[in-house]
């Protein structure tokens, strides 16, 4: 069916009041009907061929590059904290259904549908006392004249249960996954909000001990949010240390229109065109705005308690430290490109990004006279840089990184999320499969060119790398469009180093069943 006979006059007004030019919806509904080309598996990224180990003979030197960077300022944190804590809390929430529904409102075993899912709600119960979120639910129990042990040793798990996910109680189902406690401490309960400003103090601190923080937050309760923040590094800073915070969220011109199974677009009651938040590649606008230098970026769920933290604070530092070491290397070679190089100096630089940055060129370019390969060089060379840390695989789902074949021939290396590849191919599985990293989302940015300029890192944007989702719309099955994942092809044309990192930097919290886990509870706190 036609663009031009789904949409309304009245859409391009209503598109208008939105900041998304209608001409973009029409191009993401084409992008619905023609989909996107899959992602073209080349092989795994592994040890030695794509993925650099750290010698313990250069850290020295990378802790110097980092030092002296951070002690200047060129360093800041990135935090994408606009998600909702529902995911955390969904296996709990469906058992909170089972058990309201059930006359047996005690019973797990009845309210369990598989062994695994029994196991791990018997293990909750019985270790909730240890868990951080106890705190705030022994409080509002108590408020009500009941105590969080009794409704634990007389098996009311649905009551208990309402008082922690909905609005009977705390209702951290509907909140910002940031405020949910995840570590107790000797000074009380740590948030994720918490810990990534306690890991930025250790991380970006500059030499006057201000740390830049950003966060992207949810448009709703946005000031209470911030309020909070605020308050709390106020708290947390310590030892003459301070934050520069900043806040945006996620911007509504950035989002996307859904379609039901026959593309065609879905509408509200009041006829309106109805659109969704089209995933973190919308974040990317987001990142421009910081206007950051060095920027670490990092899931908002990836925190440690501190005594678990020495780790992650020593890699970050490492990570960054390469990125200056290399940054400094390719801004001089960007400097002698710019000059009347001679073929020499071509191929010096040339051997650099081979070899150093694992670029790889079209065929034909050592055919190509001098003046051509300082041109070609420069477009490849001047442009953002990512160090990223790759953990080993353990079943984990989500991105890994990945040579990939290019339309134009070239192999880049890339990050890529298994909904981007064609699942139905067994070569391209067989490749998936032999992935021996995992993205943990451990990201350090260099968004400034050699003059010290900021990228326009739009233009670095692979656009036909987005995905369509299956999402669900007031029961309705849709049609979702994701922008260009932000580590994926928002991030497709920048110069891309892999770090092997270790899995103790790498804890993220998904579902509340991982709170339960060692690396989440304080070595140096224990319960009177």
């Amino acid at each position: 069916m036609e663009s031009s006979t789904l949409f309304h006059s009245s859409d391009l007004i209503y598109c208008q009041k939105r900041g998304i030019p209608f001409t973009a919806v029409q191009e993401q509904h084409a992008q619905f009907c023609a989909g996107f080309r899959p992602i073209q598996l080349v092989r795994s990224a592994t040890i030695g061929d794509g993925i650099l180990t750290l010698l313990s003979t250069t850290e020295h030197s990378l802790l110097n590059e980092y030092k002296k960077a951070v002690t200047i300022g060129r360093m800041s944190k990135f935090v994408p904290a606009s998600g909702a804590a529902s995911r955390m809390f969904h296996s709990l929430s469906k058992l909170l259904n089972t058990l309201t529904s059930s006359s047996q409102s005690g019973s797990l075993q009845v309210a369990c549908e598989e062994p695994e899912e029994l196991k791990l709600a018997e293990l909750f119960f019985d270790q909730l006392g240890r868990l951080a979120i106890s705190v705030e639910l022994e409080r509002v129990i108590s408020a009500d004249g009941s105590f969080l042990k009794q409704l634990l040793e007389t098996k009311q798990y649905g009551q208990l249960l309402s008082y922690l996910i909905t609005d009977k109680g705390l209702n951290y189902s509907n909140m910002p996954k940031g405020m949910i406690p995840f570590h107790s401490t000797k000074d009380g309960v740590r948030t994720p909000f918490d810990e990534q400003l306690a890991e930025a103090l250790a991380t970006v601190a500059d030499e006057n001990g201000m740390a830049r923080v950003h966060f992207t937050l949810p448009e709703s309760g946005r000031e209470q949010l911030e309020s909070h923040i605020w308050a709390r590094s106020l708290l947390l800073a310590d030892q003459g240390k301070q934050f520069a915070l900043s806040f945006s969220v996620q911007s509504i011109a950035t989002d996307t229109i859904a379609v039901d199974e026959n593309n065609t677009p879905i509408r509200g009651s009041n006829g309106q065109l109805v659109f969704r938040p089209a995933g973190h590649g919308a974040l990317l606008s987001n990142l421009v705005g910081f206007k950051g230098d060095i920027i670490f970026l990092k899931n908002i769920d990836n925190v440690q308690p501190e005594s678990k933290r020495k780790d992650t604070i020593r890699y970050k530092q490492l990570l960054a430290g390469l990125l200056v070491s290399v940054q400094s290397e390719l801004f001089n070679h960007i400097h002698t490109l710019q000059t009347n190089s001679t073929p020499e100096q071509v191929e010096a630089c040339y051997q650099f990004a081979r070899q150093r940055l694992n670029l790889h060129f079209q065929a034909g370019f050592d055919t190509l006279d001098a003046d051509a390969k300082r041109l070609v060089l420069l477009d490849r060379l001047n442009r953002p840089i990512r160090i990223c840390g790759m953990v080993k695989n353990q079943g984990e789902p989500g991105g890994g990184p990945f040579w990939i074949r290019e339309e134009i021939g070239c192999e880049t290396l890339q990050i890529v999320e298994k909904a981007q590849i064609n699942l139905s191919d067994p070569e391209q599985i067989s490749i998936w499969n032999s992935s021996t990293h995992f993205n943990p989302v451990d990201i350090v940015c260099g968004v400034r060119d050699y003059a010290g300029q900021p990228f326009d890192l739009q233009k670095f944007v692979n656009h036909d790398s987005g995905l369509i989702a299956v999402k669900s719309i007031g029961g309705k099955t849709v049609k979702a469009l994701e922008l260009p994942g932000l580590w994926n092809g928002s991030m497709a044309g920048w110069i891309t180093l892999f770090v092997e990192v270790p899995i103790t930097t790498f804890t993220p919290v998904k579902t509340i069943y991982d709170l339960l886990r060692p690396e989440h509870q304080d070595e140096e706190y224990k319960e009177d």
